[in-house]
Order: structure tokens, then sequence, then C-alpha cells
């Protein structure tokens, strides 16, 4: 039997998980009377009706025993970065790709083994090889480029993706996933479609249309309620705790795609939006999540340290 319909706290998770792909189905008659709306909102109706195939991979992948999960978090991470390589033309320059791979692995077992602060010197030494490859090549053509790239990949989805494994080893790590990714999407995805139906001041017009004042109010109100009801299930049920995990979802997730959004207009490519099951890249999938995760975890180790215990 999958461990999560043992444990009441997973179970009553999983209740909510599914609710808010319910709730967020009001979303879908926010239409305006223009082309360019309406392609987004049927894209965005095929994106919610793919989360109903999407949560229960989630969840089966959660049941997973150790080390298993953590093995499919690290393989998720070469993934994404061979995704980014890719999409930025460095895949070619092998021996700095498969330096960040060996690097990202090591990363993901020393989150294994819980070692903080090693896991956060392994950027440092990765930096330290990657600016040794050009003087043993000896080639300096091109390789500001290269290196800068490459690094950038390492760091959104080599060390902060990796910060999901110290999260599922968390008291009710588990549920903290689930809190953190659902309602990282979910506010996103209300962001994104209360913007477009009523928002009126762009906040961000070079780098995005889909985030705007009103979109972001209306984000804070729905996402900072029913955070709220999910607060007893996380591993700390005070006020504080529960507004610093609120403040790392709602934050860090718009931040994230602000970052990715002008990381693909600078470069020149295709901003993929919503993801689809089957249609989308990964990086749509993890960068609007990549900075909730650490956000969260070192805010955790703070409540900890100084105001949980």
């Amino acid at each position: 039997m999958l461990h999560f319909i043992e444990d009441p706290f997973l179970l009553q998770s999983f209740y909510i998980f599914l609710g808010l792909v319910v709730l967020s189905l009001p979303a879908l008659f926010f239409r305006k009377a223009n082309s360019s709306s309406l392609t987004y909102f049927e894209t965005y109706k095929a994106s919610l009706k793919s989360w109903w195939w999407t949560a229960p991979l989630i969840l089966i992948g959660l049941s997973l025993p150790r080390p298993f999960n953590e093995i499919l978090i690290s393989l998720l991470s070469i993934w994404s970065l061979k995704t980014f390589f890719q999409m930025v033309g460095v895949f070619h320059h092998f021996k700095y790709v498969w330096t960040i791979y060996v690097c990202s692995f090591f990363l993901a077992y020393t989150a294994f083994q819980g070692w903080n602060e090693l896991y956060n010197l392994v950027p440092m030494f990765s930096f330290v090889i990657l600016c040794l490859l050009p003087i043993l090549e000896d080639n300096s053509k091109h390789k500001v480029q290269v290196l800068s790239l490459v690094f950038i990949g390492f760091i959104f989805y080599g060390w902060c993706l990796n910060h999901v494994i110290f999260i599922l080893n968390l008291p009710k790590g588990a549920i903290c996933f689930l809190y953190l990714y659902s309602l990282s999407e979910l506010c996103l995805a209300l962001t994104s479609g209360f913007s477009l139906r009523f928002g009126k001041v762009k906040l961000f017009p070079n780098i995005t249309g889909r985030i705007r004042l009103e979109g972001l109010a209306f984000s804070f109100v729905t996402i900072g309620t029913l955070s709220w009801f999910w607060k007893n299930s996380l591993p700390y049920g005070g006020t504080l705790f529960w507004a610093l995990s609120f403040l790392s979802i709602f934050i860090f997730s718009i931040f994230g795609e602000l970052v990715v959004s002008w990381m693909r207009r600078d470069l020149g490519l295709k901003n993929m939006g919503i993801f689809i099951l089957g249609r989308g890249d990964i990086l749509s999938r993890v960068s609007k999540v990549l900075f909730v995760f650490p956000s969260f975890y070192y805010f955790y180790l703070l409540y900890t340290q100084v105001g949980g215990l």
C-alpha cells in the first residue's frame, strides 16, 4: 500500500491538492473578447485538464521509498539542465556540460545525506573547475559566455532544484512539497488569468504582460487564504511559520516567472507559458518553483533555530 494512504496528514494534503485543481476552474470564465486572450484561455483550459494526469504521477513519486524519490529528483535536475543547455546553445561544449552533470549528481547525494554545509560549497568548487577547463584546453575563445550560461543553469536547475531533496527529508516533507508545488502553480495561474481579464496596471511591460497589479492582489488574497487552511499540516502550525511559507510561495514563484521571462526574451527564445502535458518543455514546469524550494527550506531552518524551538 502506498504510504501516503497510511499518513492522515498526507492524505489530507492529497485532498487539498486535488481540491486546488477544482478551485482553479472558475478562472476559465475570465475571458475577454479578443483572439489573443481566447487563445490563452483555451491553452489554460487544456493545462488544467492535464493536471488530472500529473497529480497522480506526483503522488506516486512521493510514495516511493528512499532513495528512489531522491534519484527521481536528481534525474529531473539533469533533464532540466540538458534542456537548458540545448536552449541556450552550449550543449555541444561537452566538458562543461558533463562537469555540471557530475556536480549536480553530487549535490543530490549531499542533500540525501543532509550535508548542508557541503551542499552550499559545491557551487564554489564547480565554478573553480569550470574556470580551470579553458586553461587545460589552452583556449579562451567564447569561454566567458559558455561558462556564464553553464553556471547559471547549474545554479537554477542543479542547486535550487535539488533543495527538493532537503524538503522531502523534513518532518512532513511530502506534505511540504505538495503545499509548495501546488500553491505556487496556482498562484501563477491565477495571477496570469486575473491579470489578462481585469488587469490594467502593467508592472513589467518589457518583460511580461501576464503579471499586473490587479492579478497580484487577487492571487495574494486567494493563495494566502488557501495556505491558511493548510497551515496545520505543515511542520509548524504557528502563524509566523505560515506567514514565512506563504511569502516564500507568493514572492518567489512570481520572482521565478519574471527571471525566466527576461532570460527567454534576452536570448530571443519563445516563452512556453503554462504547462500542458506533452506539449511544453520541462523548464516551463520547474522554473516557476525554482526559488520557492530553497526559500522555504531556509525559512524553515531560520524558524527552527531562532523562533521555533
